[in-house]
């Protein structure tokens, strides 16, 4: 039985500290606009931080109640899908007869198309609601991090592509057409992931999008 998986608690911790110590080996130079500047962003950093968690458990809660049990029969290559009382089973084929096939449970996710859902299961999954505007909040503090640091001395260039394309592409200026729906999986929580075609934007999943976040923050506040 391959066991459902759960995303991964991204954090903010080293971003937080380079920053500090950012601060304090520059405090002497600073203004009192940058030293504002930089202050918020520490707080800002803590805020995100502290609502990683919640997205997290509503995420890996969504994979319990909702993503499908999967089984994988080495012997026979075949993979059977379960939820609640509907079945399918998948015959694979290998590429290389004397080569068997691995699992992989990394793609463990689920879809829905948020306001669609029935009063009744709306009832059942109050965290919908909490889950969606956690989620766009996340990403529109995110990126007004991203302005505060591009107003420091050296940091006009500061980006963050996985941040921006989700709050300017997805969140804040989505096209008409696009689906409002969210996602959830071994990657986080996804923003818009029913595409349209031929659309280029795509949220690669909230634990990828903070990892890389807090890389160039790290990076860029390097003393």
């Amino acid at each position: 039985m391959i066991e459902k998986t759960r995303a991964s608690r991204p954090s903010y911790f080293p971003a937080i500290r380079a920053v500090q110590k950012f601060k304090e080996a520059r405090i002497a130079t600073l203004t009192p606009v940058e030293l504002e500047a930089i202050n918020e962003i520490s707080r800002r950093l803590t805020r995100l931080d502290n609502q990683v968690d919640e997205l997290i458990n509503i995420n890996n809660s969504f994979i319990e109640q909702r993503a499908p049990q999967v089984q994988f029969d080495a012997e026979t290559d075949t993979i059977t899908f379960r939820f609640r009382d509907i079945e399918q089973k998948i015959k694979l084929k290998r590429a290389n007869p004397n080569k068997p096939i691995q699992s992989d449970t990394r793609s463990v996710a689920g879809v829905y198309k948020a306001g669609q859902t029935t009063e009744e299961n709306q009832e059942q999954n109050p965290n919908e609601l909490v889950f969606e505007s956690a989620l766009e909040d996340h990403y529109q503090n995110a990126h007004k991090v991203l302005k505060l640091v591009r107003s420091l001395p050296g940091l006009r260039n500061f980006e963050c592509r996985e941040i921006t394309i989700v709050r300017n592409k997805l969140v804040e200026h989505a096209e008409k057409t696009e689906v409002y729906s969210f996602g959830f999986g071994t990657d986080g929580p996804t923003v818009r992931p029913l595409l349209s075609s031929g659309r280029e934007w795509i949220d690669r999943g909230l634990v990828h999008n903070i990892e890389a976040f807090v890389k160039r923050l790290a990076e860029a506040f390097e003393p």
